[in-house]
């Protein structure tokens, strides 16, 4: 599948945090050192102040495995074979995040009932492809879809690839 064709079946998730023309200059370089067809494009989201932010994204193709990070005015990106990797550890979990109690206006007075907020809980995955005793590569997800990443980074990175 082309890289454009790939991006528009795979991306449509993650488009509110990250447009696909700006995906596309992002890994534009590290395709072309590839020289291998993509098999698949990840993000790793993180938490950050305003929510979930794509901090770098993982390509795939058949031998490689690269990181390409989100940079200002610069190009960032590892590559890496797959078959490199000896061990894999998930960490799935959840993120509180509490919102801060909004301040009646001056002279109003505050209901209870007004007081409480609902907390935003956000799913929670870090994936780490060890590749020996002292090289790691780790894979973040923050959201409400973590299932349907987790298939794709499995299906992309199954176990059996540890044999």
């Amino acid at each position: 599948m082309k890289t454009k064709e790939l991006i528009q079946k795979e991306w449509s998730a993650y488009e509110n945090l990250i447009s696909s023309e700006k995906l596309e200059q992002l890994i534009s370089r590290p395709c072309e050192y590839m020289e291998q067809e993509l098999r698949a494009v990840i993000p790793s989201i993180e938490l950050a102040t305003d929510g979930p932010v794509i901090q770098s994204v993982f390509l795939f193709t058949d031998d490689y495995l690269c990181e390409a990070r989100l940079a200002e005015n610069a190009e960032n990106f590892d590559i890496g074979l797959r078959k490199t990797v000896l061990n894999y550890r998930f960490e799935l979990g959840s993120h509180e995040v509490k919102s801060p109690e909004p301040q009646p206006a001056e002279g109003a007075e505050q209901t209870k009932e007004a007081r409480v907020i609902q907390p935003r809980i956000y799913q929670t995955a870090k994936v780490f492809f060890y590749h020996g005793l002292s090289l790691s590569t780790s894979i973040h997800y923050v959201g409400d879809g973590r299932e349907s990443w987790i298939r794709a980074v499995r299906a992309i990175m199954p176990v059996e690839i540890l044999k």
